[in-house]
């Protein structure tokens, strides 16, 4: 069920912690790191440059891990943090999967996991204003955290399958149809989630 608990979008320092009080703002700093890289690695990886598009996805992909953990761990969880932390991860993963489908490359993202992503991510995005509206902060369902764990994978397979990795490619098709159940499965979550909340009395 979402979360009605206000919070601040960016936690503040309180005097006398020094440098504990700094160490709130890393969370948010790395979720706009994966934001910031999002769109230039794809770009880098629409061009061939392997090398690159792999280090700058492992550290974005990192970071997502870090946000939450530090978030946790630090008691710094943001407004601003919860809404931008699922942005980064979708244009991640949306750039490398596009300029994947769209470069020549050997090994490609199905037209059906393409497909699905983004109706699952139209579907948020139709959502989000109304969750907002009747006053929760939109979050991932369980499936759709699972999906975009699967969706870091099945990128950073794709993108070692088309480097010359060998043995990566047989890798592919199982966790795709992984992938694609569990794209389905939050997709159906997420639209009988707003269902309910625009039946829901304001």
């Amino acid at each position: 069920m979402p979360n009605r608990k206000r919070e601040t979008p960016f936690p503040l320092p309180q005097r006398g912690k020094g440098k504990r009080s700094l160490l709130v703002y890393l969370p948010n700093i790395l979720t706009l790191y994966r934001l910031s890289v999002a769109f230039p690695a794809a770009w880098f990886l629409y061009r061939g440059n392997f090398p690159l598009a792999v280090l700058l996805y492992l550290t974005a992909a990192l970071s997502d891990y870090f946000d939450g953990y530090l978030a946790r761990r630090l008691n710094a969880r943001s407004s601003l943090g919860q809404l931008l932390d699922p942005v980064a991860d979708k244009l991640l993963v949306l750039s490398y999967l596009l300029a994947l489908y769209a470069a020549p490359f050997t090994y490609k993202p199905s037209k059906w996991l393409v497909l699905f992503l983004l109706l699952k991510e139209g579907v948020v995005i139709l959502g989000s204003p109304l969750a907002l509206k009747r006053g929760f902060l939109p979050e991932p369902n369980w499936a759709g955290k699972i999906a975009t764990a699967l969706l870091f994978t099945y990128g950073l397979l794709l993108l070692l399958a088309n480097w010359g990795l060998p043995f990566i490619g047989k890798l592919l098709v199982a966790v795709e149809i992984l992938t694609l159940i569990f794209l389905v499965w939050a997709t159906l979550l997420y639209t009988l989630r707003g269902i309910k909340l625009l039946l829901k009395s304001p």
